[in-house]
């Protein structure tokens, strides 16, 4: 059974990623990256926050405990000092 995840990338853009129960969040976060007319490029440098917990890319969308249909956003992991 497949779902959606509604992504807010930077910028005031948002995406909408169509998953499976099995897919990593690292995934998620790979193709949200790839997408649109300026992509991020490497996900590396890019987490997953649900509300203000950062997801454990390492997950897979069945045992992350996301609702169908979450909103995430797409945050920079380096340091804006």
């Amino acid at each position: 059974m497949s779902g959606t995840l509604s992504l807010g990338l930077p910028g005031n853009r948002r995406e909408v990623v169509k998953t499976n129960p099995s897919m990593l969040l690292s995934a998620v976060l790979a193709e949200a990256c790839a997408r649109g007319p300026r992509p991020l490029g490497d996900p590396a440098g890019y987490a997953l926050q649900s509300g203000k917990a950062t997801l454990d890319l390492s997950l897979s969308l069945r045992f992350a405990g996301l609702p169908n249909g979450a909103r995430l956003e797409v945050v920079s992991t380096a340091g804006d000092d």
